[in-house]
């Protein structure tokens, strides 16, 4: 969920939205997103999407030049995915899971057996930019001597059907249904919405549950709500659901979860999030960020020139620990067994605790905020603060301690070639570490108080220079190697 947050950091106000894509989601659907983007609750044309429309183009531009055909078949259709995101910019809409099945592999893992579900969007009385994508995909996909187009209706809707025997058993179907224009994958799911925007008794927005959530979150402004049916997924998941998926969960805190609800909205220029649980012991409100009179303290923190800020109602050491123990429920027994000998190895020390040198000197907030704007206006590129609350000294020590080890790890052999494309993890004279792969990347300091996160070098020294405190600067150790900017 964090980094929906710094994603939807960039999003402006939202004004009122012309439908509730709630009410083209069928009530059984194993999960749905809703994605109401600020041009289209405007009811803009959305000529330009901010830093998306930039990744879009150059994508674009390497696909028809021919660029794109160096790559593999599903990094090729990753990039026509990048190249459809504007999309998002210019309609409210909803990506809606209906059914999904995947069989077992021999040698482990699972492939995807069966899918159903399906995009729609609130085009109103202008379909004509989605309808111009969908041809650019079919022209990019499609063959005459393999694929199969036809039209028939469904409740006199006109539905386009394409079929391919390169892919046995797929089925993609799309039109217009009273202002929506949905494309779907699976046989009958155009059907199944269609049956939705007709027949409120079906649809998501009548759903008790889901009322419920809505009403307890109280988000104003929202422009992302998600919904899990856990149970269904793992009804429809079976044994994939188990194993590894189970203990990603169970460390994540949602291992008892059957059903969820998270919500996304706007209160001035901070983002605003909360989520509604169902769990075995009953339905829980779980708040994601500070807000109302909760959050002012906080508010000091941010820069006035940031467009975008939230204040999560978590600590930092809180996040750490449960990402850490997500990431080794996600590995194999000897990808965890090998990170814990490198983290005795190189790290842990009689001379120095995690926990008490590090963790517990965290305080209560973590912010987020997107000054200074990333150049391109990128989305997830923003900065973050963690708070310190103990010895920042100790707590500069400790991450020249984690990260210093972190580099000699990757350090690449004596004789391995160089490429300056490698991500090799650095550390400034003035004690700010960084990645660079080519360009220079994320980069951390610790200043007075706060850990800082950002895209790149110099936007750490940019909230360097802005953070209240007048000492601010980043901390320096002997322990750690530095070898320039």
């Amino acid at each position: 969920m964090t980094v929906a947050l710094t994603l939807l950091l960039y999003a402006a106000v939202p004004t009122t939205r012309p439908a509730d894509l709630a009410a083209v989601i069928p009530h059984d659907a194993v999960a749905a997103v809703i994605l109401d983007s600020p041009a289209a609750s405007a009811g803009s044309d959305a000529s330009t999407g901010g830093g998306w429309d930039v990744v879009t183009l150059l994508v674009r531009q390497a696909r028809q030049v021919g660029l794109a055909g160096e790559l593999g078949a599903d990094s090729r259709i990753l990039a026509d995915v990048i190249g459809s995101l504007p999309l998002l910019s210019r309609y409210p809409t909803a990506a809606i899971l209906l059914n999904v099945e995947a069989d077992p592999l021999p040698g482990g893992g699972h492939r995807l057996r069966r899918l159903e579900g399906a995009l729609v969007f609130a085009t109103g009385a202008n379909p004509e930019p989605v309808a111009r994508r969908v041809q650019e995909c079919l022209n990019l996909y499609t063959d005459r001597s393999h694929s199969v187009m036809e039209q028939y209706r469904v409740d006199g809707l006109a539905v386009h059907r394409l079929s391919d025997d390169r892919l046995p058993g797929w089925v993609f179907e799309w039109g217009v249904a009273d202002g929506f224009f949905v494309v779907a994958v699976g046989g009958g799911s155009f059907e199944r919405i269609a049956r939705a925007v007709h027949d409120p008794k079906t649809c998501l927005a009548e759903d008790a549950w889901f009322c419920t959530a809505r009403k307890e979150c109280r988000s104003t402004c929202p422009f992302l709500q998600v919904l899990v049916d856990a149970d269904r997924l793992r009804q429809q998941l079976g044994e994939m659901m188990a194993g590894t998926a189970r203990d990603v969960l169970a460390a994540l805190g949602m291992g008892e979860l059957h059903k969820a609800y998270w919500v996304v909205g706007l209160d001035g220029r901070f983002v605003e999030a909360s989520s509604f649980l169902r769990v075995t012991d009953g339905d829980r409100l779980v708040p994601i960020t500070v807000s109302g009179p909760a959050r002012r303290p906080w508010e000091r923190f941010v820069p006035e020139d940031a467009s975008r800020a939230a204040v999560l109602a978590v600590s930092g050491s809180d996040l750490i620990r449960r990402g850490v123990r997500a990431y080794l429920a996600s590995q194999s027994p000897s990808a965890r067994h090998a990170w814990v000998q490198s983290w005795d190895r190189f790290v842990a020390g009689e001379d120095w605790s995690v926990e008490s040198d590090f963790l517990d000197l965290f305080g209560e907030a973590v912010i987020l905020h997107d000054s200074p704007p990333h150049p391109l206006g990128i989305p997830l590129l923003c900065t973050v603060l963690v708070e310190i609350d103990g010895s920042t000294q100790t707590v500069g020590r400790s991450v020249d301690r984690i990260l210093g080890a972190v580099q000699r790890d990757l350090a690449p052999a004596a004789d391995a070639p160089l490429s300056p494309w490698t991500p090799t993890l650095r550390r400034a004279p003035d004690g700010l570490w960084y990645v660079q792969a080519g360009l220079l990347g994320p980069a951390l300091a610790v200043t007075d108080g706060w850990i800082v996160i950002s895209y790149a070098p110099d936007a750490v020294r940019v909230n360097l220079r802005k953070h209240t405190a007048p000492a601010s600067r980043p901390l320096t150790s002997d322990r750690a190697t530095g070898d320039g900017t």
